[in-house]
């Protein structure tokens, strides 16, 4: 049986709830049947949604466990469905129809006058995940079909070649000849325009006449004011030539994963585009900084010169040395001895650290958290990670350092988001339920790690920093030259959440993935409690 009622079960509530299931549950068959329609779709999906949400906010408040696990899993469902245009799946739609007939069950109990109610069988409770496999993006890009224009005839003959090792179907041909196919019926999903000046009127005219095409542009030089302008056209794929096999690969996983892996990102391109086009751009110190870290041949006093060059970086990381989240200890520091003591992947980390001050006015209501506990979750992940890898994989560190400290840039896009479609509370609930990425993707169905991946995108930072974190909670589609780094730096997030709070223990799902990667527990676990301890 489900929870009984006690002294205080609110049966004005109740009766009411009883009331809107008799109103309801009529009407439920057709909705659900009406799923199947595409132009019913979206109309039904939403009144079904909202249906089931004000049922388990009800089920909730009056203490009825047993209708409340079964309106959860209704809701998470349906939600997932947003994702999609019309559903085609008779396994869910069959599925939602007995959800509707289990109410009857119930409702019927309800006009016995009883507050008890029968359990709901399991099977209906998992016969349904909400969250489905998804083939990877190596496997969705060979179904593709990629139109190559370029105006160079030996380029416009060897980069398609390049192309068929990635994807099954390729074409290519001069701009004007090449382009007449998307006049055609079977338009191709991916245009890459590879024309120098006339990439502009060629995407232009693209997005307005057939927007569903996504496009990747290729230039001889990429500035910062070009990327800002593509972003405002909402374009955020581009490479320069010549053209390299990993970068073009890279690029076509992250469409793929983007724009194919039945994902809608609600917070798109142009919002990204919105929310940093005022912004500062970034310092030359930031991009010199990361050169000279991720040069081996390159010296500590190669890079405290760079350092000095800029009084704001020197206060930060003074600033940081002062900070005992560090660890360091407590005296006067010269910015010498702090860049020695700190060395090169921290020092990056760090400074990287410094874009979120270059977003604007820092706002975290939604996650109802302030400035101070999002850096601290920052500097927090960027211990653990130091002190895990550097007996683990200490090269890895050039990647995992930043990524650490950066992967929650996304959060205050996500929170401007949030407040201005005036859904905190709706968020804040989720959140006291679920992890923030759930919550995240529940509402927006973007999550922390995607937006951080294109925000750094536009900031044009190393590739492998923004793979890393695109992939750090999709680990299983993750491409395999980086799978692991995003696998470390999802564990380092998982451990150490937004709030900055470190767990105690590894979970078991953390340790399931250590296991699979052949990776020994031990060093995580020395780490986690070293940070802990302080």
């Amino acid at each position: 049986m489900g929870s009984n009622a006690d002294v205080g079960f609110d049966y004005e509530i109740f009766e009411m709830f009883k009331d809107q299931c008799i109103a309801q549950l009529p009407a439920m068959e057709k909705k659900v049947l009406s799923l199947s329609k595409p132009d019913e779709y979206e109309e039904n999906l939403n009144d079904l949604f909202r249906i089931f949400h004000n049922y388990k906010s009800t089920s909730k408040y009056l203490g009825l466990d047993t209708i409340y696990a079964l309106v959860k899993k209704a809701e998470d469902v349906l939600g997932g469905l947003r994702n999609l245009q019309s559903l085609n799946d008779e396994s869910i739609v069959e599925w939602l129809l007995k959800v509707k007939d289990q109410f009857e069950v119930w409702l019927d109990e309800m006009d016995l006058g009883v507050t008890s109610f029968s359990e709901c069988p399991a099977a209906l409770l998992n016969e349904i995940e909400v969250i489905q496999d998804r083939p990877k993006p190596s496997e969705i890009i060979k179904t593709l079909n990629l139109l190559y224009v370029d105006k160079d005839e030996a380029r416009s003959q060897l980069i398609p070649k390049v192309l068929s090792k990635i994807l099954n179907n390729v074409t290519a041909g001069s701009s004007l000849a090449a382009l007449e196919v998307l006049e055609k019926d079977a338009l191709p999903h991916i245009v890459m325009l590879n024309v120098g000046d006339e990439n502009k009127v060629h995407y232009e005219r693209i997005l307005k006449e057939f927007p569903s095409i996504v496009i990747i542009t290729v230039f001889d030089k990429l500035t910062r004011r070009l990327v800002v302008d593509l972003a405002k056209h909402n374009i955020s794929h581009f490479i320069s030539n010549p053209i390299k096999g990993d970068a073009l690969k890279r690029e076509l996983l992250a469409i793929a994963h983007a724009h194919f892996s039945q994902r809608r990102v609600l917070i798109n391109n142009k919002k990204i585009y919105e929310f940093i086009q005022n912004l500062e751009p970034l310092p030359n110190t930031i991009m010199q900084i990361q050169q000279v870290c991720d040069d081996d041949e390159l010296s500590i006093r190669d890079l405290v010169e760079v350092i000095q060059r800029d009084p704001v970086i020197v206060g930060l990381l003074l600033n940081a040395a002062n900070s005992p989240i560090y660890g360091l200890k407590s005296g006067d520091h010269s910015i010498e001895n702090v860049v020695a003591i700190f060395g090169k992947k921290t020092v990056k980390a760090i400074c990287f650290g410094m874009l979120s001050s270059r977003l604007g006015e820092i706002s975290l209501k939604a996650y109802g958290m302030n400035e101070e506990t999002f850096t601290k979750a920052s500097a927090l992940r960027l211990q653990l990670i130091s002190q895990w890898y550097k007996h683990v994989d200490n090269e890895a560190l050039k990647v995992l350092a930043t990524t650490a400290i950066v992967s929650n840039i996304g959060q205050l896009l996500i929170s401007k988001e949030i407040e201005r479609l005036g859904v905190i509370s709706d968020f804040q609930e989720a959140l006291s339920e679920n992890s923030s990425v759930v919550a995240e993707e529940k509402l927006l169905h973007t999550n922390t790690f995607f937006v951080s991946s294109d925000i750094l995108t536009y900031w044009q930072l190393d590739p492998k920093v923004i793979d890393t974190i695109r992939y750090s909670n999709d680990v299983l589609n993750a491409p395999d030259e980086i799978k692991k780094l995003a696998i470390a730096n999802f564990i380092v997030c998982t451990l150490v959440d937004y709030k900055a709070e470190v767990l105690t223990e590894i979970p078991d799902d953390v340790f399931f993935v250590l296991s699979e990667e052949g990776l020994d527990p031990q060093p995580l676990n020395n780490a986690l409690k070293s940070i802990q301890s302080k």
